[in-house]
């Protein structure tokens, strides 16, 4: 797969949302909030559009013209404004329905754990066929980015145990297991890397 790695641009904003879709159908606190796959675009643009919104550096791999990975980046101290989280509110209910408020309170649990000094939140990273070096690609763009710009502390989620090696391989080290979410929630792990 040849694959180039950039900024979204204006426009692909559904296609991110759709690789997305793609990449997380599988993904354990997914699938614990309650996605389902035929609403899970709406729940993925309703992420970008509003808890990330135009501050997130939204970087895409694309095959061609295909879109087949993003990684989604909030800068330091970013929070989604109260406006951005009552428009939120519409899309996450047709894309949950009951579950949003489980998916509320995990995202309230995670976020009680992060670190408290100033960090780039790797909120998403996915790849709709994992193993072809997507993932990669798109660390090594946006790593290499803060690197250039003086070295900046990163910080991320992995609910998946298999892609602990994959972080690790460019410089995340665990630093918390988070237990003792909502009941029944899957183990997530919480991942630093700081500049060298």
């Amino acid at each position: 797969m040849a694959v180039t790695v950039r900024e979204m641009r204006q426009g692909e904003r559904k296609d991110a949302a759709a690789a997305l879709a793609t990449a997380f159908r599988y993904d354990p606190v997914n699938r614990f909030i309650g996605s389902r796959p035929e609403r899970d675009r709406i729940l993925w643009d309703t992420l970008l559009r509003f808890q990330h919104g135009d501050a997130a550096s939204v970087d895409l791999a694309v095959d061609g013209r295909r879109v087949v990975g993003v990684g989604v980046w909030d800068p330091p101290g970013h929070a989604p404004s109260l406006m951005s989280r009552l428009r939120a509110g519409p899309g996450f209910l047709r894309a949950l329905g009951r579950d949003a408020r489980k998916g509320a309170q995990v995202e309230e649990w995670m976020a009680r754990h992060r670190p408290q000094e100033p960090f780039w939140y790797l909120a998403h990273l996915g790849a709709t066929e994992p193993g072809k070096g997507v993932g990669s690609a798109l660390l090594n763009y946006r790593l290499a980015q803060l690197d250039r710009e003086g070295g900046r502390t990163a910080y991320l989620e992995n609910s998946n145990e298999r892609n602990l090696r994959l972080y690790e391989r460019f410089g995340f080290e665990v630093t918390s297991r988070l237990d003792g979410g909502p009941e029944g929630a899957p183990p997530v792990w919480g991942m630093v890397r700081r500049p060298a």
